[in-house]
């Protein structure tokens, strides 16, 4: 997702590095990890289990190149539950996407083993702007706004309110 990817993760691994030493002590022997809206095992993942064998299942609509993914929408996970039982799930910088948090969790936890992990970041702020900023590298890759089919994107980024409320900030 850009250049962002970088300090998001960073942060990540920041607030959920203090929890590694008792999260890998109550493991099971090669635990399954779910990447929801992901193709391969995070960093946080990557660091998390560091040495450890896990078996890593990519979950997400658009994955027709990777062998063994699931092909599901993060806004319908119900039939996973007939396919693997997960002891980590992750889903980073994607959960702007679900429609219907509730729904989204109430899904999740069929797929989870018991004493399971959810490491899932939701954004604060809501967007619903002509143009998304991103960029990578440098450049700018932005997503237009279509004014046939409106989109509210949930973001981080900066939308009206947060500005409103930190105005007198920095």
């Amino acid at each position: 997702m850009g250049v962002s990817d970088e300090f998001h993760f960073n942060w990540l691994q920041e607030a959920v590095r203090p929890l590694y030493d008792d999260m890998r002590s109550k493991l099971p022997n090669n635990p399954v990890v779910l990447g929801l809206a992901e193709r391969a095992p995070s960093i946080v993942v990557e660091e998390l289990l560091q040495d450890l064998p896990f078996q890593y299942r990519p979950c997400d609509l658009f994955l027709d190149d990777i062998s063994g993914a699931l092909r599901h929408d993060l806004n319908d996970l119900s039939a996973l539950g007939d396919v693997l039982r997960a002891d980590i799930v992750t889903c980073f910088r994607s959960s702007f996407f679900i429609i219907s948090n509730a729904k989204f969790i109430r899904e999740l936890k069929a797929l989870l083993n018991p004493g399971a992990y959810i490491l899932i970041d939701f954004p604060i702020g809501s967007s619903d702007l002509p143009v998304l900023d991103f960029r990578y590298d440098g450049q700018t890759a932005a997503a237009i706004y279509d004014v046939q089919r409106p989109s509210v994107f949930k973001t981080t980024f900066y939308d009206d309110i947060l500005l409103r409320t930190t105005s007198g900030e920095g």
